[in-house]
């Protein structure tokens, strides 16, 4: 196969990407809020567990610029990456495009997603009861 396509081709490919890329934006950003919201002001999440933790620095703190960029520069990235690609009629381009702003979005997502939101075994016998309680 050959780096070089038809532009309307390419602009359908970049279409599609676009579309699965938002959806998927969508619901990774959606999950990684709902991972740090709380019911009437109290956190899911126990304040002393890595879940805890990385929401308090996201919310009040220095996690916030970098979960922010991510969110905006991956779609501006890929729409932006997807043109040129469209005008160079490049395939790799888009799919580079493609993987680079999927990458970005879980980089700043899944931090939120994966850890738990107890306190481990430890964290209970070491920590105050408050510091651990999980709504």
């Amino acid at each position: 196969m050959t780096a070089s396509a038809p532009r309307w081709l390419l602009g359908l490919a970049l279409t599609g990407a676009v579309v699965l890329f938002a959806a998927g934006w969508f619901v990774l950003g959606e999950l990684s809020i709902v991972a740090c919201g709380g019911d009437g002001g109290a956190p899911f999440a126990a304040r002393a567990s890595t879940l805890g933790a990385l929401c308090h620095a996201r919310d009040h703190g220095w996690a916030l610029a970098p979960y922010l960029g991510g969110m905006v520069v991956a779609p501006l990235g890929l729409v932006a990456a997807g043109v040129v690609a469209v005008v160079r009629r490049d395939w790799r381009v888009l799919i580079g495009a493609c993987g680079a702003a999927s990458v970005l979005v879980l980089a700043v997502t899944l931090p939120f997603l994966l850890p738990s939101g107890d306190c481990s075994a430890a964290q209970r016998a070491t920590l105050p009861a408050e510091r651990c309680e999980t709504y």
